[in-house]
Parts: C-alpha cells; sequence; structure tokens
C-alpha cells in the first residue's frame, strides 16, 4: 500500500473512531443532547448533501447505465442498514462505547461462518482468527460474571445475572440497560453480515460514490418518516451553558464525521489492496477503547483493552484471509 492509501485509511479510521463517541456523547445524558432521530437524520442526511457534493464536483456521471447486480446491492445495503444503523444508536444510547462497538467485529467472522456452510473453508490464518474474535468477545461480553456458571452460560446477553435477585433497583436498572445494549450491538453485527456483502457488490460493480449517495438518501427518508426521537424533542437549536453543547453543533459534527469516513475509505479504495484497507480499519475498535477512556470517561475501558485488542487482531488476520472475497464470488455465480 502506498503511503497516499496508509494516510487515508488512517484518516477514515479516526473518523469512524470520532462518529462512534460523539454518538455515545451526545446520548449518554439523562436529557440527551441529540435525539434518536436527530442523530440518524444528521449522518445520514448531511451525508448525502456532501456525497452529492463531491459527486458532482468530481464530475461523476449519476446517469451512467450501471448493472443489474450494482443494483441488487445498493438495494441489499441500503435494507440491511436500517436495522444495522437503528441498532448502533440504540447500542450506543444505552450502553458505553467501549462495551457495544467492539461486538462489530464479529461481522467478518459471521460472513466467514456462512462462507463455511457453503464449503469455503477458510485458510488456517482465517480460522486463527475467528477463534481470537470468539474468545475476545466472549470474554468482553461476560466482563460482570461472578461465577463459573455465568462464565460458561452461552448467550449471556439474553439473560439476567444470577444474582440479579440481590442488587438494589439502581444496579438493576444499569444492568438492564447493558443487557439490552449488548443485544442491539449483537443485533448489528448480524446484519452487518449481509451488509458486508451488499457493500461488496457495489463496489465490485458499479460506482461505490453513487451507492453510498442512493443509500444516504433513502436512509434519510426511511428514518425521517419512522424514527421519533428519544429523551424529548428538543429542537436543534436549543438554549445549551456552552457552543459545543448545541445540539446544532453536535449534529454537524456526527453528519461531517460520518462523511469523512466514507470520503477517506473509499478514496483510499485507489490505492491499496482491499485486505489492507480492510485490516487497518479494524484499529477504529482500539481508538474507540482509547477515546472512550480518555474523553468519556468510561471506568471499565481501561481494562477492556485486553479483550478489545484480542478482538481487533483476529478481525486483521480475517481481513487477509480470501474466505470472504471467495464467498462473494459464489454469489455472484463466478
Amino acid at each position: 500500500m502506498s503511503l497516499e492509501g496508509l494516510f487515508l485509511v488512517l484518516c477514515g479510521v479516526c473518523a469512524m473512531a470520532g462518529h462512534s463517541i460523539i454518538q455515545r456523547w451526545a446520548q449518554r445524558d439523562a436529557v440527551p443532547i441529540l435525539g434518536k432521530r436527530q442523530i440518524l437524520l444528521a449522518q445520514h442526511g448531511l451525508s448525502a448533501l456532501f456525497l452529492l457534493t463531491v459527486c458532482v464536483l468530481s464530475g461523476l456521471d449519476l446517469t451512467a447505465v450501471q448493472p443489474a447486480i450494482f443494483w441488487i446491492g445498493v438495494a441489499g445495503t441500503t435494507l440491511f442498514n436500517i436495522g444495522i444503523q437503528y441498532a448502533n444508536v440504540e447500542s450506543l444510547r444505552l450502553g458505553e462505547a467501549s462495551l457495544v462497538k467492539p461486538i462489530q467485529a464479529l461481522t467478518p467472522g459471521l460472513v466467514v461462518f456462512a462462507a463455511m456452510v457453503l464449503g469455503e473453508v477458510p485458510s488456517p490464518q482465517g480460522m486463527v482468527g475467528i477463534v481470537l474474535i470468539s474468545v475476545g468477545v466472549y470474554v468482553h461480553a461476560r466482563e460482570d460474571a461472578k461465577t463459573l456458571a455465568e462464565w460458561l452460560l452461552p448467550l449471556t446477553f439474553l439473560f439476567l445475572p444470577r444474582h440479579y435477585g440481590l442488587m438494589g433497583e439502581t444496579e438493576r436498572r444499569q444492568v438492564r440497560r447493558k443487557i439490552r445494549a449488548l443485544r442491539w450491538a449483537f443485533l448489528s453485527a448480524c446484519l452487518g453480515t449481509g451488509g458486508l456483502v451488499c457493500d461488496a457488490l457495489v463496489a465490485r460493480h458499479g460506482s461505490v460514490a453513487l451507492g453510498f449517495l442512493i443509500q444516504s438518501v433513502c436512509l434519510t427518508g426511511v428514518f425521517a418518516l419512522l424514527v421519533s426521537n428519544n429523551g424529548g424533542h428538543q429542537p436543534l437549536i436549543f438554549p445549551r451553558p456552552k457552543l459545543w453543547r448545541q445540539p446544532i453543533f453536535a449534529a454537524m459534527v456526527l453528519g461531517g464525521l460520518y462523511f469523512l469516513h466514507i470520503l477517506f475509505v473509499m478514496t483510499a479504495f485507489r490505492f491499496g489492496q482491499v485486505a489492507y484497507i480492510g485490516a487497518l480499519k479494524r484499529l477504529s475498535i482500539v481508538l474507540i477503547g482509547l477515546l472512550s477512556w480518555w474523553l468519556l470517561s468510561e471506568r471499565r475501558a481501561k481494562r477492556r483493552l485486553i479483550p478489545i485488542s484480542v478482538i481487533t487482531a483476529g478481525a486483521v488476520l480475517l481481513a487477509f484471509d480470501s474466505t470472504i472475497q471467495r464467498f462473494i464470488s459464489l454469489l455472484e455465480g463466478q
């Protein structure tokens, strides 16, 4: 990979991490700075405007005929992202960023698992990656386990802890929020399996910029019609003690970071191989953990860095495995 490609993808990683941190920060108060609807409209509505501007300035022919498989990919990624983006917002509303975001690394592992069902066997390196992701996520989701039975319980995010009845009401409320946050995070990761495959169809068979533009416009319309705000219906212009806590400011930063991560990563594909870019993108998980500790003062973020690092190492190994590419080629009938 060239230095230009490395620089672009690292900028994309910073934008991805910053977007997650801002999204969590804007929702964590009892009266959030931004509601769910405002967050979703900010990131997708502003991205649509920015992407349209880039397409026009770059001379992209938006009326160019694209192959049928490109439109299948666009339709698929749009449908999957309705669930993915809503689940992301809910998980970050309910849980700490350093808790829920590492779960996203499950997505490539789930794609590889689907490939294995269809007979595509990963390399030894890919198998190690799957093991590392599985172990890291398993440990990460059980940080409150106090007994051997709780450590061995499968799908722990579906169940209340055994000592739930001994907790006070405040602690019970915190536990319920954490379990709900993990459930939304796992749902996002599962839906991301289909989203990742459809993203690849768009990238391999047409204009990535056009695909993301159509997706952003459609998601903006869907969320404007179907999603209501949580925690009140405060307007974007709302009296706050400081400028950086103004809802309009948070919305602009959120939308800008979401657009920048698309732009940087999309441009990086011109300078490097997909595997290298996919591997470097996973560094955002570690960066989110660090920023959660430094900027959001999440108490447990520091000790979560160990399973987060294990998950990231597994995701990097999977990025260099060719199973996902072979699986997508199989679905394309090649």
